[in-house]
């Protein structure tokens, strides 16, 4: 049985386990919240002002998490409830948390390992890290425990022959997706190129478990391997929004309502 096919039999039956998100609200920690996430196994985060604050669904504090001395991460990697990754752009810095929210591992300062220019940072699968370089305008797979560099894409601008300006870095278990100023791009999880998808205005992306979900001005996206992309939801008005089991979860400020959608 191969690892891939393992981790897709565990999603599965955590998955059948997770209770239902259907005809439930969302409870939310008392504090001022500037982004959500929600992981397949039920589980929500909320980033605001006393840090990152992991609840189940009834709102039950889970665990909580704060640097004030980096301030807000940049990013938030939770594709992986075991392993989230945090991204302090300003400072350089990659942070590794456990499922408590516990700092898993010393602090990677990418600066000090020579990488001035590190705008996106995403967990790959086992003890690798994808990091778009800028200055190279390549994605490398770092090896976290030696930091060796154990390979690198094509550069971006030379697999979509045009000028362009990379936004996310997004990971899976079948490779990562790149969100640009002009679209998508994805590639395996050996760095090789595997599809463009023309798209403008994109605000994020999550991994559904099966595809991609990306919303831009029009709607909300579902991009898979080898197909193009389609529509499975109007554009809605919300501060900012996740994905978990089959529904799309939109923070208004004030409440997380949710759409159903089908894959």
């Amino acid at each position: 049985m191969t690892k891939r096919f393992k981790v897709f039999i565990v999603t599965f039956i955590l998955f059948l386990l997770c209770p239902s998100l259907v005809g439930q609200e969302i409870a939310i920690p008392k504090m001022r919240i500037s982004n959500i996430w929600a992981d397949h196994l039920g589980n929500f985060y909320f980033l605001g002002s006393q840090g990152l604050i992991k609840t189940d669904l009834k709102g039950k504090e889970l665990a909580r998490f704060s640097r004030p001395d980096l301030g807000k991460p940049d990013a938030i990697n939770v594709y992986d409830p075991m392993r989230l990754s945090l991204h302090y752009k300003t400072f350089n810095q990659v942070l590794l948390l456990d499922n408590q929210l516990n700092q898993s591992e010393q602090a990677l300062n990418l600066l000090d390992l020579g990488f001035s220019d590190v705008p996106c940072v995403a967990l790959a699968d086992d003890n690798f890290l994808w990091l778009y370089d800028q200055a190279k305008d390549k994605v490398l797979k770092m090896d976290r425990r030696d930091k060796r560099i154990r390979l690198e894409s094509l550069a971006i601008s030379q697999i979509l022959n045009k000028e362009n300006k990379v936004i996310g870095l997004y990971s899976s278990i079948n490779g990562f997706l790149l969100t640009t100023d002009i679209g998508l791009v994805s590639f395996d999880i050996m760095g090789n190129f595997i599809q463009f998808e023309p798209m403008n205005g994109i605000d994020k992306a999550e991994w559904t478990g099966s595809s991609w979900l990306i919303l831009n001005p029009e709607g909300w996206w579902i991009l898979k391997e080898n197909f193009r992309l389609y529509k499975v939801k109007e554009a809605l008005e919300c501060k900012d929004w996740t994905y978990s089991n089959g529904k799309i979860f939109l923070w208004n400020g004030k409440s997380i309502e949710s759409l159903q959608i089908s894959l």
